[in-house]
C-alpha cells in the first residue's frame, strides 16, 4: 500500500516522493518516525542503482573532457575512471557521501519525531508562494524538456545576456528551469 502512494507521488509533478511513503506509511499506522525511517531507507537501493547506471553509462558510452586549449577529446569509460585516481576519488566520495547521509537521515529522523512535518509544510507553502508571486515581478519561468539521449550528459553550462537581460538555468534532472527577468 505505502508503494502505492509513491506511484501517485511519481506521476504528480512536483510531488515528494519520500513524502509520499512516509504518508503511505503513518496511513497504515505506523508511527511518524517509522514511517520516515521506512521512507528513507527505501532510497538506498534506489540510489545505489541509479550509481550503478551511471558507471554503465560512462563504461559504455566514455565522456568528452575540454581540454585547457579548447579542445575536445573522447575518453573511454576505463580511461575516466583510471585517470588521476579517479577512481579511488569515486569510491572515497561515495563512502563519506553515504556516511554523511546515515548522519543527516538519524537527524531528521530525530527532529521529525520530535517536531513533526510542520516546518516542512510551511516551506512548501511559502515556495509555492514564492513561484506564483514571481510572475507578477517580472520574472517569466518556464520549463525546458530536454531531448531524450542515450549518452549521459556531462556539462552544465551558465551564460549570461546583456546587462538589461539576465537569464540563469538550472539543471533537474532531465528538465531545465529557467528564470528570465525581463528588462524594465
Amino acid at each position: 500500500m505505502i508503494g502505492l502512494y509513491q506511484c501517485i507521488a511519481a506521476v504528480l509533478p512536483g510531488t515528494s516522493r519520500s513524502m509520499a511513503t512516509i504518508v503511505g506509511g503513518m496511513q497504515q499506522k505506523l508511527t511518524r518516525k517509522m514511517a520516515a525511517e521506512f521512507s528513507f531507507f527505501l532510497a538506498v537501493p534506489t540510489m545505489f542503482g541509479a550509481a550503478v547506471k551511471e558507471v554503465y553509462d560512462l563504461m559504455k558510452h566514455g565522456a568528452d573532457i575540454t581540454l585547457s586549449d579548447g579542445t575536445v577529446q573522447h575518453l573511454t569509460g576505463t580511461q575516466v575512471l583510471t585517470a588521476d585516481g579517479n577512481l579511488t576519488t569515486l569510491l572515497l566520495g561515495s563512502l563519506i557521501a553515504f556516511i554523511v547521509a546515515l548522519m543527516a537521515v538519524k537527524y531528521f529522523i530525530h527532529y521529525i519525531a520530535r517536531y513533526g512535518f510542520r516546518a516542512f509544510g510551511w516551506y512548501r507553502i511559502v515556495v509555492g508562494a514564492v513561484i506564483l508571486v514571481l510572475p507578477t515581478l517580472g520574472v517569466e519561468l518556464k520549463v525546458e524538456h530536454e531531448a531524450s539521449s542515450s549518452a549521459p550528459q556531462t556539462e552544465i553550462t551558465v551564460q549570461s545576456r546583456t546587462d538589461h537581460h539576465s537569464q540563469r538555468a538550472f539543471p533537474l534532472n532531465k528538465n531545465t528551469i529557467t528564470a528570465t527577468q525581463r528588462p524594465a
